[in-house]
Formats: structure tokens, sequence, C-alpha cells
């Protein structure tokens, strides 16, 4: 259960994004994440980087158009970093891509107007529990 704090926050910051693509659906954070969204159109490839751990890393939200052709590489640092794609009008278990501890290259195509949320995650199942570990994501609009 996400608390009601979690569920108002990613509510007032998709009110907060609704001038700068089509508004989030109340798109609900785990407790600790917080919501980037990614400026477009994209002038060249972008390189999100950052730590992430259990319920304290960063959401990107990449509002997209129709038609629109997206190359994702993903490069963890180790085994337990997993990278998620879905789009927030969707289900969480409805992902585009999902893939962990590898170093993956993959390209999405949308179908609709929408926002793709991309989740890099530690995995609970770590030996290391609690640490965390570096990612790389690069996006390239094509």
């Amino acid at each position: 259960m996400i608390p009601k704090t979690a569920r108002i926050a990613a509510l007032a910051g998709a009110l907060l994004l609704a001038g700068s693509g089509p508004l989030l659906a109340a798109y609900e954070l785990y407790p600790g994440e917080t919501l980037r969204t990614i400026a477009t159109p994209l002038k060249g490839p972008l390189t999100l980087s950052g730590w992430t751990r259990d319920g304290r890393g960063v959401v990107y939200s990449l509002p997209v158009k129709k038609g629109e052709k997206f190359r994702f590489r993903f490069k963890p640092r180790n085994d337990f970093v997993g990278l998620v794609i879905f789009d927030e009008q969707g289900e969480d278990t409805d992902e585009l891509y999902s893939g962990q501890g590898t170093v993956a290259d993959t390209e999405l195509v949308a179908d609709k107007d929408t926002n793709w949320i991309i989740r890099p995650y530690y995995a609970r199942m770590s030996p290391r529990r609690g640490f965390g570990a570096p990612y790389r994501i690069e996006i390239i609009a094509e």
C-alpha cells in the first residue's frame, strides 16, 4: 500500500507538469522516490545516470507523441540493477521493456501520445540489501 502522502505528491507533480505534455495520470511513486520529467524534444543523446536502491531512486517521465521512436541503452554496474519502462496510462504489469543486470539496447515506438515511465531499480533479492548501485541510461530519439 502506498501512503496517501506519496499519492498526493505524485498528483501534485502531475498537475505541475500538465503544460509540458500529456497530463500524467495519478502515477503512484514508492515512498522515497522522486519523479523527474525529461524535456522534449531531445537534442542528441540524453544520458541519465544516478544511484538507485530499494524505494529511494529517481523515476523519469518521458513525454512521447504517437509514432516517435526512441532507443534506450541501459548500462548497469552490477547484476542487481534493473530497468523497467511502461506507459503511465497502462498498468505497472504491462511493461514496454524490462531487464535486469545486463547491458541492454532496445528500441520503442509510441503507439499514442502519452508519457513513458522509466524506472531504474535495485533488486530486493540482492545479497547487499540496502546499498544500491549506480546505473546509466542513454536515450536517443530516432
